[in-house]
């Protein structure tokens, strides 16, 4: 019985410990937690771009110190790690070319998971990444393994400066949980 599912976890993908993409679904709500960008024309920059599945939208903030992004999930969510797509990965813009060369994208960055634990009571716990520069498109992986996140905070703390415009951005953020 144990040998039948393992086979059926490596073929499709079910079982004990496998991660998987947290569905839309399960994603209560996204906001930008200080001064957003308004949108302009045909661009919108809104916290629910970065789960999207596009990465040519993107979130957007124009004071990237005083600003973030909070989630919260429908349910406590055991969360085993992000893949976040840095920068406004429209690479090829028919009126302004390479967006992500030109907007600032994120080098450092604070997250911070509250929690509910054993006991019902809710704790913070934080952990500060830093990611890559890019000048392709793509995504990085962050490792969290935290059991029971009801929220998660995104607080830029440092950035790599864009070519034309100071404004940072991320286009994706993909969870994926046990």
């Amino acid at each position: 019985m144990l040998k039948m599912i393992g086979v059926l976890s490596l073929v499709f993908g079910v079982g004990l410990g496998c991660t998987q993409q947290l569905p839309r679904g399960e994603i209560r709500s996204l906001r930008t937690i200080g001064k957003p960008i308004p949108n302009s024309g045909e661009f919108t920059f809104d916290a629910e771009n970065m789960v999207d599945g596009n990465l040519t939208t993107s979130w957007q903030t124009s004071t990237p110190h005083d600003s973030g992004v909070l989630v919260e999930f429908n349910n406590p969510v055991n969360l085993v790690k992000l893949r976040i797509a840095n920068g406004f990965q429209f690479m090829n813009h028919p009126r302004f070319g390479n967006l992500l060369e030109k907007n600032s994208r994120v080098r450092g960055m604070a997250l911070a998971m509250e929690v509910k634990d054993s006991d019902g009571s809710i704790s913070t716990v934080t952990k500060e990444i830093e990611l890559r520069d890019r000048t392709e498109a793509g995504y990085d992986d962050v490792a969290l393994e935290q059991n029971n996140v009801l929220r998660i905070a995104f607080k830029p703390l440092s950035i790599y400066p864009g070519s034309k415009w100071a404004d940072l951005a991320i286009s994706e953020v993909i969870f994926f949980k046990k």
